[in-house]
């Protein structure tokens, strides 16, 4: 019997700015940005339009994809949702990016990472791994492709991490062709 064909479904997010926070500024492409991966997802790499979610922090928006951190955490669900083998899903964030103090020593440095929603409430990394990654798993051939925007993105999704420094390439091949997982920084 011949396996279903492969989902292809991703969710894009763009925050310009993060309100109930002082000490971070608009970042004025993040809207662009988000757009043109959209865009760019569709036309080169066979995404359907109704299977790419797009959250903007903008008047006029749906109001259900403002890109709160509930709203978020309910988007990344619904995103590997039923995931299936060969599936793949590609997350894409454009905001602000920081980091707090771990208080559970998971963190070699002892900071979590985290990302800013539109109403200044964080999404550390611990729940980004818990609600993106570890769903995943156990689904033969899935892959998630996750591209951060954003200040101390390097460990988002606490996974192994490989450097431009040392075996980026090999890594890359790797993770490309299902063989490891991790985060290249480039």
């Amino acid at each position: 019997m011949t396996p279903p064909p492969a989902r292809k479904k991703a969710l894009i997010i763009g925050i310009k700015e993060v309100r109930n926070k002082a000490g971070f500024g608009p970042i004025h492409f993040a809207h662009r940005d988000a757009r043109n991966m959209e865009a760019f997802l569709i036309a080169a790499f066979g995404y359907k339009k109704e299977d790419v979610v797009l959250m903007l922090d903008v008047a006029g928006h749906k109001k259900e994809l403002l890109p709160t951190k509930a709203k978020m955490l309910k988007q990344i669900k619904l995103l590997v949702k039923d995931a299936a083998e060969n599936d793949q899903f590609f997350f894409y964030y454009s905001g602000h990016g920081t980091q707090v103090t771990c208080c559970h020593n998971s963190e070699d440095d002892g900071l979590d990472e985290v990302l800013l929603a539109a109403n200044g409430k964080g999404i550390m990394d611990n729940l980004l791994n818990e609600h993106l990654v570890k769903p995943l798993l156990n689904v033969k051939n899935t892959k998630l492709f996750a591209l951060f925007d954003c200040c101390h993105s390097a460990s988002m999704l606490d996974l192994q991490r490989y450097s431009q420094h040392s075996t980026c390439s090999s890594a890359l091949r790797h993770m490309m062709s299902g063989v490891t997982n991790g985060i290249v920084n480039i």
